[in-house]
């Protein structure tokens, strides 16, 4: 009896006694974006932790993702993805506050082009410039502990007003975990990129730099030879007999047989490989070689443009006023008749691409046009204006709603009738009465004719 009655005055002491409040508890929500690939964007399959409270979370397709149940006070919130390990950047907590109930919502990014430049070079994303950077590997467990990296490319500059290319090198020493960082590389030009360690070296390989400003290179080192197999045909599954088939892993060239088959033996490592056939538009790939590969190649026909001859009359060589003082002022690029005269009537798009910042693409049926980055994001079409009136470009070919193109400019503006160009890719130094970047985004192209 006396032991029945201790039990029921425990539970009668246990349940009038006051309960312990839980801990306020909120829910985290947001959405992961990737900002590298130059259009921001959700970052799907990322992993988002909570670190401080050892939690994670995965998000979905559209970068969403929620914890529940979150303690309120200061958290630390970061994320995980193959991407961003596969480019070696590891990005920093964000730091939320979470209030005792309730919902916070964060949106959590990747860095943008400009903020890893800054992070990395410690210095601001020049026009005309961007980033490279990767990690050497062996292609097993072994560790790198010295090697470097060598990058090679020619830029045109004017010397004795005379414009020649001018060979440029630069060799990176490898970061720990055998990494590189290439800064201020040029936009829109062949560089040779190749990696010497203490195991060997990797095989040349060449890349170009886009509009993005940022690129990221795997080198591999390995020993060895693999045999490669290519398959070359049309895009319409035709065989591409007698094509010129290459590796930068070995001397040796090959052609295609009549059923579009071609054998190399390559060194193993990163290799650039390259197929060329006269009617079809070049193929190049970069091809880390680890073992015997079978190489599919698909060329589409490359597009025929007919030349045309242009009979012009004589047209005078005076320079627009203002012009030399803008040349001695160190604004922008300036191509004079001196340099007009030295390039020898090249077609105005191959003349623009000359000059620091411009790039040509957007290539569609055959033709491109130049681009500059723009002030606002991503590349942007210049502001043309032609002995001082301008000169509207909507597109590299008419499409709907944009008639006014590219090459309509290079009809109105023949190589032989060009006096001298002046190019504004940053807004420093823009002549005021010509600058339209506020509204537009984007820099200037003056074009001075002979027939002013």
């Amino acid at each position: 009896m006396s032991s029945s009655f201790a039990l029921i005055s425990t539970l009668l002491i246990v349940l009038l006694s006051p309960l312990t409040p839980l801990p306020a508890q909120s829910r985290v929500s947001g959405v992961v974006l990737d900002s590298l690939s130059g259009v921001v964007r959700p970052l799907g399959s990322a992993i988002v932790t909570m670190p401080g409270l050892q939690r994670w979370a995965d998000a979905d397709s559209l970068g969403r993702f929620t914890f529940h149940n979150v303690p309120a006070g200061r958290h630390a919130i970061s994320v995980l993805h193959a991407a961003l390990d596969s480019l070696d950047v590891a990005l920093p907590p964000s730091f939320i506050d979470v209030p005792e109930t309730g919902e916070v919502t964060t949106v959590l990014a990747t860095p943008g082009v400009r903020s890893l430049y800054a992070a990395m070079c410690g210095a601001a994303l020049r026009d005309g410039s961007g980033l490279l950077i990767g990690r050497v590997s062996l292609g097993d467990d072994t560790r790198l502990d010295s090697g470097s990296v060598n990058l090679s490319w020619t830029e045109m500059e004017i010397v004795q007003s005379k414009l020649v290319r001018v060979p440029r090198t630069t060799s990176l020493a490898l970061h720990t975990g055998a990494t590189f960082v290439a800064c201020d590389v040029p936009l829109g030009q062949p560089i040779r990129v190749e990696a010497s360690t203490s195991s060997g070296s990797s095989s040349p390989v060449e890349i170009s730099l886009s509009d993005l400003a940022f690129r990221h290179l795997p080198l591999h080192v390995r020993k060895g030879q693999h045999r490669l197999t290519f398959s070359v045909m049309a895009n319409t599954g035709v065989p591409i007999e007698n094509a010129d088939v290459s590796s930068s892993g070995t001397q040796e060239k090959t052609r295609s047989n009549a059923t579009g088959r071609a054998t190399l033996m390559s060194t193993a490592g990163t290799q650039s490989i390259t197929v060329l056939k006269v009617g079809y538009e070049a193929h190049i790939q970069l091809l880390d070689v680890v073992r015997d590969t079978i190489v599919t190649v698909a060329m589409p026909r490359a597009a025929v443009a007919l030349t045309t001859k242009r009979i012009v009359g004589q047209f005078g060589s005076t320079l627009p006023e203002g012009f030399d003082e803008r040349r001695r002022a160190g604004f922008g690029v300036i191509l004079g008749p001196d340099v007009i005269e030295q390039l020898g009537g090249i077609e105005l798009g191959s003349l623009l691409s000359q000059a620091r910042g411009v790039t040509l693409g957007g290539t569609i049926r055959g033709r491109s046009m130049p681009f500059i980055r723009g002030f606002k994001a991503g590349r942007c079409i210049p502001n043309y204006f032609v002995d001082g009136s301008p000169f509207v470009v909507e597109a590299v070919v008419p499409t709907a709603g944009k008639s006014r193109t590219f090459a309509d400019l290079d009809a109105a503006v023949p190589p032989e009738s060009i006096l001298a160009i002046e190019v504004y890719a940053s807004p420093v130094g823009i002549p005021p009465e010509f600058d339209l970047s506020s509204s537009t985004g984007c820099g200037t192209i003056l074009i001075w004719t002979k027939r002013r």
